[in-house]
């Protein structure tokens, strides 16, 4: 598969061999094949040190927009995040937070709060939201985690997937000790132990993720170390396989411009999200290994701030999303995207290539109803249908086709893609009677 850089860059070239274009369009097939094969409803997940807003809350504004404009990695799924977890938050500003998130949200679509503590130790508060749509909290089992002589808790929550309450997920959010030196390596260690015990007492099915900001300097530091040992709540760390490398930094975006912000450039892989081996053996509940990144970073700002010269992780046209991250804090947010077996309508599109047959298919709709297959050339936008009692994410857009869902509710639609639309872009989208899906984004290759 090409990576995000490459497919940003080489979209812009006009010009190209089609040769060349249909090589890149196979690895992504393959790619794409694999999702496939653990296809279910998508989840994305954001974890996201806010730093007490003590950054620009305009920009931190611009950065929730942005963060629900990104296409995912091989699925091209568009989609508003699902759960956020925030680390240094203040308890009187949740309120705020939340104001924020569902501003940002598709119409219809709110965030809660989930069960917070103050734990006093300094740095702000663990914080998770969540889309109504998407999850239900379930307030006793949460748990505050500390190793009891440390500043700072971990926070344990356990959500259960809207559509399906058996589908169940346990996060543990968490900001360890900051500062190098081995006093504070061996109390991020103490503190990583006592997530890992806890962990290890969950059921051994159980679905966790690790996240948070973890402060730790090195792969050979005990703190991230610990997360490997063998039990039951043993982690993975399936794209960057315990690498620091350059595209896995999260710290600091900053472009020094705000002295109460930490500066420097980024060089640090400080944020992590992490799961445990249910959620990467390949059925039901699964992360998508090829999602997992860190916003906005595009391997090629080491030592520099997010926003110095062209960031290539973001279009020509959306540089302003690089320089909102570098203003809201001094920290990057790690999104992931997980495939859930949940019954939701879902749209897949394969990757395009001109010239060549595409199918665009659409599941979980009602038996024997027409779906439409609409797409734009013109990005998101909000287009109210009210034939259809539905909102599209699209601007501008226009039908592509019609389709009747089979006694399966799938419905399928197969065209050859247009020749000019070569060098391009399509956001896509299925709708039926009161019920959209995600819009996918794909490049015409």
């Amino acid at each position: 598969m090409t990576d995000r850089l490459g497919r940003r860059e080489f979209r812009t070239l006009r010009v190209r061999r089609v040769l060349a274009a249909l090589v890149v369009a196979l690895g992504c097939v393959g790619a794409w094949r694999r999702a496939e094969a653990q296809s279910g409803a998508p989840v994305r997940i954001v974890t996201y040190n806010i730093a007490e807003l003590v950054g620009s809350t305009i920009d931190l504004r611009k950065v929730f927009q942005a963060l629900g404009e990104d296409p995912a990695p091989v699925t091209g799924v568009i989609r508003a995040p699902d759960i956020y977890i925030f680390q240094e938050v203040d308890a009187g500003t949740t309120g705020l937070i939340q104001s924020w998130l569902d501003a940002s949200a598709p119409l219809g679509v709110q965030y809660r709060l989930a069960t917070f503590t103050v734990n006093g130790g300094g740095a702000g508060e663990n914080a998770l939201f969540y889309r109504d749509d998407s999850f239900v909290e379930e307030p006793a089992a949460h748990r505050d985690i500390t190793n009891h002589t440390g500043p700072r808790a971990t926070d344990r929550w356990k959500l259960h997937c809207a559509e399906d309450a058996s589908v169940t997920l346990y996060i543990y959010g968490s900001h360890f000790k900051a500062e190098e030196g081995f006093q504070f390596e061996s109390q991020r260690a103490s503190e990583a132990d006592a997530v890992r015990r806890d962990a290890d007492t969950l059921p051994a099915a159980a679905h966790i993720i690790y996240a948070g900001d973890w402060n730790v300097y090195a792969p050979s530091e005990a703190a991230f170390l610990r997360f490997f040992d063998a039990g039951s709540g043993r982690a993975v760390d399936p794209r960057f396989l315990g690498s620091f490398a350059a595209l896995a930094h999260t710290q600091s975006p900053h472009d020094g411009s705000n002295p109460d912000l930490v500066g420097g450039g980024m060089d640090d892989r400080f944020d992590f999200q992490l799961c445990s081996e249910e959620l990467s053996d390949g059925a039901g509940f699964e992360m998508i290994a090829e999602s997992y990144r860190s916003f906005g970073n595009d391997g090629l700002h080491y030592n520099l701030s997010i926003n110095a010269g062209v960031n290539h992780y973001f279009r020509p046209d959306e540089q302003w999303k690089a320089d909102a991250l570098a203003l809201a804090s001094d920290h990057l947010p790690v999104v992931v995207d997980y495939f859930t077996p949940a019954p939701r309508f879902l749209l897949e599109v394969p990757p395009l290539v001109a010239g060549l047959f595409a199918t665009l298919r659409a599941s979980h709709a009602q038996p024997g109803e027409s779906v439409h297959f609409i797409y734009s050339q013109r990005g998101l936008g909000q287009t109210p249908v009210p034939q259809l009692g539905v909102t599209l994410g699209l601007r501008s857009p226009a039908l592509a086709g019609s389709a009747r869902a089979d006694a399966q509710g799938s419905a399928t639609l197969r065209g050859r893609v247009p020749v000019e639309l070569l060098g391009g872009e399509l956001w896509i989208q299925a709708a039926r009677q009161g019920a959209v899906t995600d819009v996918v984004w794909r490049p015409v290759d």
